[in-house]
């Protein structure tokens, strides 16, 4: 019985860790089209830095897309 609940608690876990990991790949891709748009558009310099800045989810995504991406490949 043990073996079956540490197995069910195992890949619920890694069913979450592929779907934060998809997120956050969403995010990025997200965040880059949108700096990509206001380049394209000819936006203000000082606003496209702001993008880049202060994009919380950008940069936080981008540093944890290395550490999720191992995990979800590992087998257990």
């Amino acid at each position: 019985m043990a073996t079956l609940r540490n197995l069910k608690i195992k890949t619920s876990t890694c069913k979450r860790i592929v779907k934060e990991l998809r997120s956050y790949e969403k995010e990025v891709e997200k965040e880059a089209a949108k700096t990509a748009d206001m380049k394209e558009k000819g936006a203000d310099p000082y606003d496209l830095k702001q993008q880049v800045m202060t994009s919380p989810s950008d940069s936080q995504s981008i540093l944890l897309l290395p550490f999720f991406f191992p995990l979800s490949r590992r087998s257990y």
